[in-house]
């Protein structure tokens, strides 16, 4: 099915259909090409004129050269992952979302004058825990399970005292959420699966998920707390209008 323009395409012989129904990759062009690869070889349609071209593996010419231009070219493919993977990075992903919606919400409770301010010399401000997560957040999620170079440099996550607004913080964590979640949704499952060194330790990219999420979810409560001291509330109204008090259902 093509959404943009509302088309189902369906192949019903193999003369005139697949290679082969086992489909390990996906990946739509820029000219509206759809790569399709399958475990007997390489399939093309052409969504916008309905054409399809197949290249069979078995021809030995277009064997290596088709297979290696897939390869380099479509290495970000969209692969077939198993539902489990889908919605262990769908829930991921919400988590963030959860902690950045209430640290919004927290923020909106403060005066400018509150981010900076620390409830003791041993503590952080709201200021340099936002600063934190981001450092954070880009270390494991962006640049550990995206590929990208680690430019982390957390003591100044700590030692920054001023010179960033409320505004100014939010659109920073946003952006590093947004790109996180970008990361971990494009992410394959042999990278889910892959072992690599971040920060000293030694994660696979689920364990970097779980990493990113805890650390996040852990954070927003220090911030919610301090929130709460410097307004003396009791309650910052993160589930307002949900009755919590709701049993479980089969």
């Amino acid at each position: 099915y093509h959404r943009r323009l509302d088309r189902f395409y369906s192949f019903k012989k193999k003369s005139n259909g697949l290679i082969d129904n086992n489909i390990n990759a996906l990946w739509v062009d820029s000219k509206q090409q759809v790569w399709i690869g399958t475990a007997q070889g390489l399939n093309k349609i052409q969504l916008n004129l309905g054409h399809r071209s197949k290249f069979d593996f078995d021809r030995k010419v277009q064997k290596q050269r088709i297979f290696v231009r897939f390869k380099k070219l479509y290495f970000k493919s969209i692969a077939m992952e198993s539902p489990w993977v889908i919605d262990f990075k769908e829930n991921a992903c919400y988590r963030l979302d959860e902690s950045t919606r209430m640290i919004q919400i927290a923020f909106q409770k403060i005066e400018e004058s509150h981010i900076w301010q620390r409830p003791n010399h041993s503590s952080n401000s709201l200021g340099n825990q936002i600063l934190h997560l981001c450092g954070n957040i880009t270390q494991y999620a962006i640049a550990s399970l995206g590929n990208q170079k680690d430019m982390r440099q957390r003591d100044l996550e700590f030692e920054t005292k001023d010179g960033l607004s409320k505004a100014e913080l939010l659109s920073k964590l946003n952006k590093a959420v947004n790109e996180a979640k970008e990361t971990i949704l494009n992410a394959s499952s042999e990278e889910l699966m892959r072992k690599r060194e971040v920060q000293g330790f030694h994660f696979t990219g689920i364990g970097i998920l779980i990493h990113v999420t805890e650390h996040y979810s852990y954070h927003t409560g220090q911030i919610a707390f301090w929130v709460k001291q410097l307004k003396n509330k009791k309650d910052l109204g993160f589930y307002e209008g949900i009755d919590l008090t709701i049993t479980n259902k089969q």
